[in-house]
């Protein structure tokens, strides 16, 4: 076991076993690639987070993908878990592939009332895979999209959400 996952296995476990935890600071850190899934997992079975926070997620030894893999696990949660409500991913780089695995999880949640996607690379296929999934789902009411590549056109996306959801640019 490396010296990253001696540290954050603890976490992992706590996280799992943990009734009381209701807001999970993971991001600013620097953990090892495969934590998120690992945390995927433990999410799926805690019903105590209210706000999951990766907030700016440092990674050791950061392989190709890393992202686009954690989006597919925080989809994961997204799926089963019913304590969230707000999510915060700014300054993740998910881009517009991470965004779209997002999308897979925020298809089915009804508890996510706040989403940061800030500073994340998304451009014009995100922002129409946003607007798509935001359309369905009337739990969002907040998102922050600020710092992303918002051209003209991905203006008209956003402001047919902004009616019901307030969306930050």
């Amino acid at each position: 076991m490396d010296t990253s996952t001696q540290i954050t296995h603890p976490l992992i476990e706590t996280i799992k076993q943990s009734r009381h935890i209701e807001m999970l600071r993971v991001g600013r850190h620097i953990l090892d690639d495969s934590f998120g899934v690992r945390l995927a997992d433990a999410m799926m079975v805690n019903n105590s987070v209210v706000v999951l926070d990766f907030w700016g997620f440092w990674v050791m030894g950061q392989s190709d993908g890393f992202f686009r893999r954690l989006a597919v696990a925080l989809a994961r949660i997204l799926k089963v878990n019913t304590s969230i409500r707000e999510l915060v991913l700014g300054l993740n780089c998910l881009g517009d592939d991470g965004v779209l695995e997002l999308v897979d999880g925020l298809k089915v949640n009804r508890t996510i009332t706040n989403l940061d996607l800030e500073e994340n690379d998304i451009g014009l296929k995100g922002f129409v895979a946003l607007k798509r999934v935001l359309e369905s789902n009337r739990t969002v009411k907040n998102v922050n999209l600020k710092y992303n590549e918002v051209e003209k056109e991905h203006l008209s996306y956003l402001k047919a959400l902004d009616k019901r959801c307030v969306c930050k640019i």
